[in-house]
């Protein structure tokens, strides 16, 4: 009831601030308080504040870039190797990695991590462990990049009302902005509760089962193969939802402060729901045909 309410009480039309103002109130709520006490006198002051921030948040994310860049081009090199040319590789490292990692942060820490991959075999582990560290930074770079963007969007929001001439119409858009920001913030919160009530009902359903499955088994352990056949399929069943989830970051997920295994496990989740979704209609409807034909 509350996602069929959200969804009814959600203005489509304004999705594009919704995203901006949940992703500003996430990294810089300031800006979001100052904007709502703000006033056609003080609104020159705001942007002009506002855009210098911007110019520093601008130069800030292109150095996260450059640091993800050379990250991935690392990873890709070593995912690159095989065995002929890994000892090449492992000989023309400490030049390498003078040029790779000039300017970077992890300088250190990369040239510590290859320095101990003493042959091919191990490299694989290493470049498993880098996998899970880069996908990090891409999720941080991504959120910093959602937040940039939408700061600007917002800016802009601001800039086009500040340039307005009319004073009643300057004041009038200024209101309306507002009041969207405030409706923003407060559908957001609403969202949030919505998609906690969601999985909570949803992990519940999935305790019970497993819980009167238990217990059925525990009491007669010597009937009781049916439920331990289910709970072995339910098991085998979520192993292929994971395994099929993928851990891709949609404009949302990232908005929402989601790393990618949050993602693939959310995304498991419903796979393993749709699924069975699917299963009980298909139980229902064919259950039938099937008593038919036992009775011929």
């Amino acid at each position: 009831m509350m996602s069929l309410w959200f969804s009814i009480k959600f203005d489509d039309n304004k999705k594009d601030l919704y995203y901006e103002v949940y992703s500003i109130q996430a990294n810089n709520p300031t800006m979001v308080a100052d904007l709502g006490a703000a006033t056609i006198t003080t609104l020159p002051d705001f942007v002009a504040a506002k855009s210098e921030e911007y110019n520093t948040l601008v130069l800030e994310l292109k150095e996260k870039q450059y640091q993800r860049d050379v990250f991935y081009t690392y990873l890709v090199e070593l995912k690159d190797l095989n065995e002929g040319s890994f000892a090449e590789y492992q000989a023309q490292f400490p030049q390498r990695a003078k040029a790779l990692f000039a300017k970077s942060e992890h300088k250190d820490h990369f040239i510590k991590g290859f320095n101990n991959v003493k042959d091919y075999a191990s490299l694989y582990g290493y470049t498993l462990s880098l996998e899970k560290e880069y996908d990090l930074v891409k999720q941080a770079y991504l959120q910093n990049k959602t937040y940039v963007r939408s700061f600007n969007n917002l800016l802009k929001r601001v800039g086009d009302i500040n340039e307005v001439v009319s004073e009643s119409k300057k004041t009038n858009d200024l209101n309306t902005l507002q009041k969207d920001i405030k409706s923003s913030g407060i559908e957001a919160s609403l969202l949030n509760v919505a998609i906690s009530f969601v999985y909570l009902i949803f992990f519940s359903a999935i305790a019970i089962v497993l819980l009167f499955s238990i217990i059925s088994i525990v009491f007669s352990i010597k009937s009781s193969y049916q439920s331990l056949l289910g709970v072995a399929l339910l098991v085998v069943i979520f192993v292929i939802c994971y395994v099929a989830a993928s851990p891709v970051l949609s404009k949302s997920a990232i908005t929402m402060g989601h790393t990618p295994s949050e993602v693939k496990a959310i995304e498991a989740g419903l796979l393993l729901f749709y699924t069975l979704l699917v299963g009980a209609i298909l139980s229902i409807l064919v259950t039938p045909f099937i008593n038919k034909i036992k009775k011929i």
